[in-house]
C-alpha cells in the first residue's frame, strides 16, 4: 500500500512499480489498481470516497527455448592419452534449456 497524501484540484499523483513474471505463459494477467480516500463534501462532513480500475491486461507469451546440446567423450581405458583399437570409450550428451523455467522444450529425441 502506498500513500500518495492530498489530491487538491488538479493535483496529480503517480505511483510506479516493477514486477518480475515468473510463470504464467500463454495466460493474461489483468493489473487492478483501488484507491480510497477522505473527501470533505460541502456541510464539512468526511465522506469516503473510493475507485477501483482494472486495466492493462497483459498476455504473457511463451518464452522461447533455448537448447543447449554438449557432446564429450572419455576413453576409459587408454594409459595414455591415445585412442587405439579395442579402447572402451564413453560417450556423454548433455541437453539442457537454458531459457527461462516458464519455457518447455519437450519430446528431445537422441538421433
Amino acid at each position: 500500500m502506498s500513500t500518495l497524501g492530498v489530491a487538491s484540484g488538479g493535483k496529480i499523483s503517480t505511483v510506479t512499480f516493477e514486477i518480475k513474471i515468473t510463470s504464467g505463459y500463454g495466460q493474461t494477467f489483468n493489473n487492478t489498481a483501488r484507491v480510497k480516500g477522505i473527501a470533505i463534501d460541502e456541510n464539512d462532513q468526511n465522506v469516503l470516497v473510493s475507485k477501483e480500475v482494472t486495466e492493462a491486461a497483459v498476455a504473457i507469451s511463451e518464452s522461447p527455448v533455448v537448447p543447449s546440446v554438449i557432446k564429450s567423450v572419455q576413453n576409459l581405458t587408454s594409459h595414455d592419452g591415445k585412442n587405439y583399437v579395442g579402447d572402451t570409450l564413453k560417450y556423454s550428451i548433455v541437453v539442457s534449456n537454458k531459457a527461462l523455467n516458464s519455457s518447455i522444450w519437450q519430446d528431445i529425441t537422441l538421433l
